[in-house]
């Protein structure tokens, strides 16, 4: 459960401050379903005097019409030209970075790991002495 709040308060992060609509959409999506949750235990509280063992339905009937919400209305938000356009750029950076720094894929440290590694402390420690 805290796994979806910490990804929703994400997701309503992202979406809001950086105006992601994906990221609201599903915000939204995960806020039904937690909102659904948190009813169906206060409405079951408020029939189980009256309903019993059966007050168990109420929850049930909530996070059911939740699911059939979501599926009816759930729509896949097609990606923004700023979003494709950021996508391409995190490319451009990885590629163009091995461009303005040749020396780095070269040195004798790289030859035992890949060159994806990063450099680790040991190994800057070994530059420094």
């Amino acid at each position: 459960m805290t796994g979806s709040i910490r990804a929703t308060a994400e997701n309503l992060y992202v979406g809001y401050f950086h105006h992601d609509v994906t990221a609201q959409q599903k915000a939204a999506d995960t806020g039904i379903v937690i909102g659904s949750f948190a009813a169906g235990a206060f409405l079951s509280g408020i029939f189980v005097p009256w309903l019993k063992d059966a007050a168990i339905l109420v929850p049930a009937v909530l996070v059911l019409g939740a699911i059939f919400y979501l599926a009816q209305n759930g729509k896949q938000v097609q990606k923004t030209p700023d979003q494709e356009t950021a996508a391409t750029d995190t490319k451009t950076a990885t590629t163009s970075r091995s461009k303005r720094h040749p020396e780095m894929a070269t040195s004798k440290e790289t030859s035992g790991r890949a060159e994806s590694e990063p450099e680790t402390r040991s190994q800057r420690r070994r530059h420094k002495f």
